[in-house]
């Protein structure tokens, strides 16, 4: 991946981070029932993080530090969701979701390294 690559998928991380941020704020109930935590506050919490990153990752210069600052948020939200998922209905959901947010993460922290050595 190049430079302009991982500025492109900077943008698009911040296009996906501020659509999810903006459910998990204005529909927290749905999205805690998916996950099945019980916990309507930590949705908005995670939410409005999201939400907030956003700007950064699309116009944020340098971008770099808000796509790290986006990889620190997904492993917070992994550990939270895994130290909680005893309260959850089924625990499999919520360590489902981990999963798939680690996977995101992975992907993210390559954006966030490409733009680092860049200086970008």
């Amino acid at each position: 991946m190049d430079v302009a690559a991982a500025r492109r998928s900077a943008t698009l991380v911040g296009a996906g981070s501020g659509a999810i941020g903006g459910v998990l704020l204005l529909v927290p109930e749905r999205a805690d029932a998916f996950v099945g935590l019980h916990s309507v506050k930590a949705m908005r919490v995670i939410g409005a993080a999201d939400f907030l990153l956003a700007p950064g990752l699309i116009w944020g210069e340098p971008r770099v530090r808000y796509v790290f600052g986006r990889v620190a948020l997904n492993l917070a939200i992994v550990g939270f969701m895994l130290s909680s998922r005893a309260k959850a209905d089924d625990p499999r959901r919520p360590a489902a979701v981990s999963l798939a947010l680690a996977a995101i993460t992975v992907g993210d922290s390559r954006i966030a390294w490409v733009l680092a050595r860049s200086g970008s």
